[in-house]
């Protein structure tokens, strides 16, 4: 897959790639949570104080607004683009320059992987149908590509939405300029 695959076709979707899935990081945030109230009571046992109902509110008002929560901004690490130009679709994964991933990252700077192989489906032969299975087939392989990146999550609730609705044989879409 060359970059000037990229540069002349036309962006049919992306999807995210996620840290991890949402109810993972749902868990993880209740295990700081469950953490943090810890030692707050603790720190009130300490010094013969009471930690009732209105004091573990309070607390958790406090963790609630101090440490993010939100998922789907968050946890992004990477996206996969799809893209067609002429009768083929073409896959590039995007990925955070980062050396290693974590959950909050700042300052994130994608670019296009070389850690993945060409992925690309050619659409001549193939009905809708088929194209739509083999799209899939290929979230798949990228997925279970290289044991780093089989942790990590990738989105595709959006997509099934739409991915049905598509044209890929007729697919025109803008070109990148």
């Amino acid at each position: 897959m060359d970059f000037l695959d990229y540069i002349d076709s036309s962006l049919i979707f992306s999807i995210p790639i996620y840290f991890r899935s949402e109810e993972d990081h749902d868990n993880y945030f209740n295990e700081k949570e469950k953490q943090f109230l810890k030692q707050q009571e603790d720190s009130f046992h300490n010094i013969n104080a009471t930690f009732d109902t209105n004091e573990r509110i309070r607390w958790e008002v406090i963790f609630n607004k101090n440490y993010y929560h939100v998922w789907k901004y968050t946890e992004i690490i990477g996206y996969i683009e799809f893209r067609k130009k002429n009768n083929c679709i073409y896959a590039f994964v995007f990925f955070s320059y980062a050396e290693r991933f974590a959950p909050l990252m700042n300052k994130k700077k994608f670019s296009i992987s070389n850690e993945f192989p060409s992925y690309e489906i050619e659409t001549d032969d193939l009905s809708n149908e088929e194209i739509v299975s083999e799209i899939n087939k290929l979230i798949q392989a990228i997925h279970k590509y290289n044991k780093r990146f089989r942790r990590y999550y990738i989105d595709k609730s959006e997509l099934n939405n739409y991915i049905n609705l598509i044209d890929y044989k007729n697919f025109n879409g803008s070109k990148n300029k």
